[in-house]
């Protein structure tokens, strides 16, 4: 009787252990991290075990993720999927919670991490941090500002026509007179010289 009992437990440990249980384990060593606007923070969940498994995401945040790999397989061993999340910029500043959710496909075993995303924005920055921020950006603004000045003024001082410029301060009657007061004294200077050559004809020899 001993015998038949000892035989049962034998083939009945033979069975268990041929067939696999696909038990698995997920885990992540940090569930809420900090994150402003426009930048991007990385989650890392690890799952260990056995079977075929599907990665998908719920939640508040689960918009602005992207995770991989979205599908794979193990046997007794581990594997890292990795979680990024990237807020959009006008997102106001608060707690939104991001569901991992595991599910090995063989035995329909689901399990989840709840991840919190904290957003940050300017509103909630020290005052000192503020300022320096905003005055950054005013000496950039500043800076485009001179240059685009310089170019504008470089452009235009090549374009002007000196002549016109001239004549847009004398006017044009005056300006022409001017320039024949040097042909008038000549005629001037060529009357007197033919007196005077006139006057030397006229003296006996």
């Amino acid at each position: 009787m001993n015998n038949k009992i000892i035989l049962f437990l034998f083939i009945f440990l033979i069975l268990i252990n041929s067939f696999p249980v696909n038990a698995f384990d997920l885990t992540s060593t940090e569930l809420e991290k900090s994150v402003c606007p426009s930048s991007t923070t990385l989650f890392n969940a690890n799952v260990f075990g056995s079977g075929t498994f599907n990665v998908n995401v719920d939640g508040d945040a689960a918009k602005w993720t992207v995770f991989v790999p979205q599908g794979f397989g193990l046997n007794n061993q581990n594997k890292l999927v990795y979680v990024y999340v990237t807020p959009k910029f006008d997102t106001s500043p608060g707690f939104y919670s991001l569901n991992l959710i595991v599910t090995n496909t063989e035995n329909n075993e689901v399990k989840k991490l709840n991840f919190k995303e904290s957003i940050k924005t300017l509103q909630g920055l020290p005052e000192e941090q503020k300022k320096i921020i905003l005055w950054a950006i005013v000496v950039v603004f500043g800076i485009i500002f001179i240059v685009f000045w310089i170019r504008f003024a470089k452009q235009s001082l090549n374009n002007i026509d000196l002549k016109q410029s001239i004549e847009s301060i004398i006017p044009s009657n005056s300006f022409g007179n001017n320039l024949d007061q040097p042909n008038l004294g000549n005629e001037i200077n060529n009357s007197i010289n033919q007196n005077n050559n006139l006057k030397q004809d006229n003296i006996p020899k």
